[in-house]
């Protein structure tokens, strides 16, 4: 997939329906007598910011985070694999970051195989951790990963996703709560409900291909 980073000024080419507006260059349309709209390129490397819940109160079955870490592991791995920039943070704390070298998949793999569940509210926590996710991050995808935030705490993420190219709630889910379909949407932030590591991949994979292909809702 295509991820969204830096943009830069490449070029002009004619005006084609669904291009946007406000990429239109009045002066050389003027100038040429047709519209014009400026032609951008990606100058940085694709980048992908994950976020591994560690908040024992936002699971409802502690077993569930092993799931979740089997998430984040192979949501790392996968980007560091495929070259891309990645930061991984836990709402214990935790910053991990690459920038796609082989070496760097066994050391995401060997942190996270020592993350734990937290009970301790004095730490960051998922809300501090968002609050300074909105300060640190922006551009490519954001995953979001395990447990079920708070009311507060998921309108904070929504909100967060706007500066994402591609930004996913991913939640360890027993079937009889699960909801029909691949994954569902909430003003920007798309949320994947599944009952183990293999079935939320194989759902990040497809709305990811979904983004590519630019169908996503």
């Amino acid at each position: 997939m295509a991820l969204e980073g830096s943009i830069t000024f490449h070029t002009l080419r004619e005006y084609v329906p669904g291009d946007d507006l406000r990429r239109i260059h009045w002066r050389a349309s003027a100038h040429r007598g047709e519209l014009m709209v400026r032609q951008n390129i990606d100058v940085t490397p694709p980048k992908a910011t994950i976020v591994l819940i560690t908040d024992a109160a936002l699971y409802a079955n502690p077993d569930d985070f092993e799931h979740a870490v089997d998430v984040a592991a192979s949501a790392a791995v996968g980007a560091v694999r495929a070259g891309q920039s990645v930061s991984l943070w836990t709402t214990g704390g935790l910053r991990l970051s690459a920038n796609g070298s082989p070496e760097e998949s066994m050391l995401f793999l060997d942190r996270l195989a020592g993350v734990t569940l937290l009970a301790d509210r004095a730490r960051e926590g998922l809300a501090g951790t968002l609050e300074r996710l909105e300060h640190a991050e922006r551009g490519g995808v954001l995953i979001a990963v395990g447990g079920h935030p708070q009311p507060a705490e998921f309108g904070t993420l929504t909100r967060i996703a706007g500066r994402f190219g591609l930004a996913a709630l991913t939640r360890i889910s027993a079937p009889e709560n699960q909801r029909s379909g691949t994954a569902r949407a909430a003003a920007g932030l798309s949320i994947i409900d599944a009952p183990t590591a293999a079935e939320i991949c194989d759902r990040w994979e497809r709305l990811a291909q979904a983004a590519a292909r630019g169908s996503v809702r």
